[in-house]
């Protein structure tokens, strides 16, 4: 949760209101939850959990969202954006978006006009899940997964995002950039557009299975 607060948090005009007790403390009821994001002024609720089955280890698994089973546009499309976001950050199996009459936060968000999503990152009770849920690096990746819906379906931009075309703007390349820019793109690795961006993983990937296809084909030994 903290992880997904810090995340959101790095978008401009973001606020955060934390439903359940930091402390852990006091178990708040789903209704007073809920009812403070309406007295808030709430613009989407988040339930983010991780799965449990019989409580007793089992080969199942996977990740789901759910929503209301008469989602809003915006409910549902936060869904899509997420769901196959947080099954890449978990690498466990997708079991989908399903739609939930019985869960009352969604049946709240629905009453009050409040878009809303409840997660579920894996199971808990899983051997072949656990391992996920017990990575931090994975788990802060499912935070990010869904931070970056968020943004992605209200249009949120980055605080630090102008700092950065700053910098972007500043750098010159150098004989040697372009160099290695026209060897990469000769070798179809790379279109070599936009050559000082900010790297993401998924760029990685596209970068590493260019170069695997390169070798394949013999390219880069030309």
């Amino acid at each position: 949760m903290l992880a997904l607060i810090a995340e959101l948090k790095r978008y401009q005009n973001v606020e955060v209101l934390r439903l359940d007790d930091p402390t852990g403390k006091t178990d708040v009821s789903l209704t007073e939850r809920t009812r403070k994001a309406k007295a808030w002024g709430a613009d989407v609720i988040i339930s983010v959990h991780h799965n449990a089955n019989t409580s007793k280890w089992g080969a199942w698994g996977g990740v789901e969202t759910l929503v209301h089973q008469s989602a809003d546009k915006v409910s549902l499309a936060l869904a899509e954006a997420v769901q196959p976001a947080i099954v890449s950050a978990m690498c466990l199996r997708n079991r989908g978006i399903k739609p939930r009459s019985d869960l009352h936060i969604l049946n709240a968000g629905k009453t009050y006009g409040i878009p809303a999503i409840l997660t579920e990152g894996g199971f808990m009770d899983s051997t072949t899940d656990i391992g996920a849920l017990r990575d931090k690096a994975k788990l802060h990746a499912q935070a990010k997964a869904i931070a970056d819906g968020v943004a992605k379906i209200f249009a949120l931009k980055l605080k630090e995002a102008e700092q950065v075309t700053n910098k972007t703007e500043e750098y010159k390349l150098t004989p040697n950039d372009e160099k290695v820019i026209a060897d990469l793109k000769r070798w179809g690795i790379t279109d070599g557009k936009n050559p000082t961006r900010q790297v993401t993983q998924l760029y990685l990937w596209h970068v590493v299975h260019g170069v695997i296809q390169a070798v394949k084909n013999g390219k880069v030994a030309e």
